[in-house]
């Protein structure tokens, strides 16, 4: 197997995960003009290429295999900057449908967003859900700073995030409830950013903190602590984190958007993401639930998570691939 990394912190993961692997790593920058000319060269070789994001390779006449995660920059064309990343991104949603063989999408809601955009053949298709992550169903400590009862959000701070309108409907409701509100993710650097999310959250001073980036085991630490993850999301492709945090023993809020009703199930309490009040009623309603009722949820949130494993992933990737690396020892 050889892959094409961004740079060395990625060549040093695959070579922990499979010492047996080859990498290359690609210098041109993801979605820019030069990729298109560098990845076709270091592929002339090859039997078959698997791009796991939708900006396949244009020139290479090599076999591919897509992965598509989500559609939003053609859901939801306004909150992606630019006219020219709008178009880039139909040009290469349309040619991973044209190219590519098959078509691995993560969800049945991606799947069906694909057809909707690109007119994509059902049986090019293939639906292989996500995995989660088997450290997250271990026994995790709460942090020793987080003693005081908190809902928790975890996401950049990007619109289609729908942060903003949680800080407004947690503020409506703030004086009602122990609760706070920690917010984890990247907060800067981001083109699409929602400025105002900042100046909500400083109107309500202590009761809302940001993080910023933290590593895996602090992530995992605050969500076993949390009285509930909150992900308001208008738009997954899939939806990771309710999943994990599910498998973690902490019950989730979600959005009834997107592919979350898909990949939550009857495991998860849902409230429209555009309506402010019915989100502010969903936490103040959560924070008094009692402990039996908590538990209930907990438990069948931990049954639920634990339908989606990463080798059942691995398991239908095989399938795709198996028939494709036989042709080439032919």
């Amino acid at each position: 197997m050889h892959l094409l990394v961004a740079d060395e912190c990625g060549r040093n993961w695959v070579k922990e995960l499979r010492p047996n692997w080859e990498t290359t790593i690609c210098r041109a920058a993801p979605y820019s003009i030069s990729e298109q000319w560098e990845i076709p060269a270091r592929l002339r070789d090859s039997s078959l290429v698997w791009t796991p994001h939708y900006n396949v390779p244009l020139f290479s006449p090599v076999r591919q295999i897509t992965t598509v995660h989500d559609l939003l920059p053609l859901a939801h064309p306004k909150l992606f900057a630019g006219l020219k990343k709008q178009a880039y991104a139909r040009i290469f949603f349309q040619a991973a449908a044209w190219k590519s063989e098959k078509i691995i999408c993560v969800s049945e809601f991606t799947a069906s967003e694909l057809r909707r955009f690109t007119g994509c053949s059902t049986s090019k298709i293939r639906v292989i859900p996500n995995g989660v992550d088997d450290r997250w169903f271990e026994s995790q400590p709460p942090p020793e700073s987080t003693k005081k009862p908190y809902f928790l959000f975890i996401g950049n701070v990007k619109p289609h995030k729908n942060l903003r309108r949680l800080v407004e409907a947690y503020g409506r409701i703030e004086r009602e409830v122990a609760e706070r509100l920690i917010i984890v993710g990247k907060r800067e650097g981001f083109i699409t950013g929602d400025n105002e999310v900042g100046n909500l959250a400083s109107e309500l001073g202590e009761r809302v903190e940001f993080t910023g980036w933290l590593e895996d085991g602090c992530v995992r630490s605050l969500v076993a602590g949390a009285t509930a993850l909150v992900f308001p999301s208008i738009y997954e492709g899939f939806g990771l984190p309710p999943l994990e945090a599910m498998a973690a023993g902490c019950p989730v809020l979600v959005a009834r958007a997107g592919s979350l009703p898909e990949v939550c199930g009857e495991a998860a309490i849902y409230f429209d993401p555009f309506n402010v009040d019915e989100l502010a009623d969903t936490l103040w309603e959560f924070s008094k639930l009692g402990c039996r009722e908590k538990s209930t949820i907990q438990e069948r949130g931990r049954a639920h998570a634990a339908k989606f494993s990463w080798d059942r992933t691995a398991a239908g990737m095989k399938d795709i691939f198996h028939p494709y690396i036989e042709m080439s020892h032919e």
